[in-house]
């Protein structure tokens, strides 16, 4: 019980006298909520009644204050297409390699393998994202991929999100190749999903800066994406740790640029079409030069 209590706000709701007595006890001023035959009242002692008064008066401005509102984010339609294409390119490498249509070892040619900088093969940092061990490997990045790839492709379109997944997934591997030995050997398309991962929370972060939200809120974007790193990019015997961290912070590096100003405005210079077409032509290079 306080000793001379005061009122200092009453309301016939009980939820009110509430949300105020716990905004009180945040600031260790000792409340009461007393029941009236016409209500509830909250009660401080009268020694800290000039400051309650003070801090529910800041209350109540805040909640009066209209909150910011985030504006709707360009959603590109037709998502779907891309995904399909990403689908059916890592599925016929797939059939590809296990048929030897070429007579030779895709993953010889192709893998990223330690000490390939060095001889000049730096096309295996991007002809190693369309290969994949075993059935398991595959599928579990045809979904991953899809999904993120999806989302990627709504916010940036079919064509530019795909073409910054591939310049960071491949700019991952390259400098991965640099710090390995050369013993290493990796493959899969892992790097480019995570990358699609990055890509995804740093351009919704970067893009909803500004709105007045909490810094927590602002960050919500980039912390899930590195729980989904934690998560996802940790876990199995043979994971590739290393390519997939390297991955997402290349994919956010390129979500930041394309965020920006000057970068939205070079996006916006290359055609959807013309920017898949390129995806598809480099990877097409690459694994001519892998084959040559």
């Amino acid at each position: 019980m306080l000793a001379d209590p005061m009122v200092v706000f009453r309301s016939v709701r009980r939820q009110a006298c509430d949300e105020r007595a716990f905004v009180l006890t945040a600031v260790l001023i000792d409340n009461q909520i007393i029941e009236e035959p016409a209500g509830f009242a909250l009660c401080v002692a009268q020694r800290q009644a000039a400051h309650a008064a003070h801090h529910l008066h800041q209350y109540d401005e805040e909640r009066r204050r209209p909150r910011p509102r985030l504006t709707a984010m360009v959603q590109f339609p037709n998502a779907w297409r891309s995904v399909v294409v990403y689908v059916l390119a890592l599925v016929l490498v797939a059939v590809t390699a296990a048929m030897h249509v070429f007579a030779r070892d895709l993953f010889d040619a192709g893998a990223v393998r330690g000490g390939m900088l060095s001889r000049g093969e730096w096309w295996r940092a991007f002809t190693a994202l369309t290969l994949h061990w075993d059935l398991e490997h595959l599928l579990g990045n045809l979904g991953a991929g899809s999904l993120f790839g999806y989302f990627a492709a709504r916010q940036l379109g079919n064509g530019r999100s795909w073409l910054l997944v591939l310049l960071a997934a491949g700019s991952a591997n390259l400098l991965e190749a640099a710090l390995v030995s050369d013993q290493f050997i990796s493959a899969g398309a892992s790097t480019a999903v995570f990358a699609a991962v990055g890509l995804l929370a740093a351009h919704t972060w970067r893009t909803r800066r500004g709105f007045g939200l909490p810094g927590w809120r602002q960050a919500a974007p980039l912390i899930g994406g590195l729980l989904l790193l934690a998560w996802l990019g940790t876990e199995g015997e043979n994971t590739d740790v290393l390519s997939h961290g390297l991955g997402f912070a290349f994919g956010a590096v390129a979500g930041i640029g394309a965020a920006t100003r000057r970068g939205n405005r070079l996006l916006e210079k290359m055609p959807q079409l013309l920017a898949g077409c390129a995806v598809l032509a480099w990877l097409t290079l690459c694994w001519w030069l892998a084959l040559a």
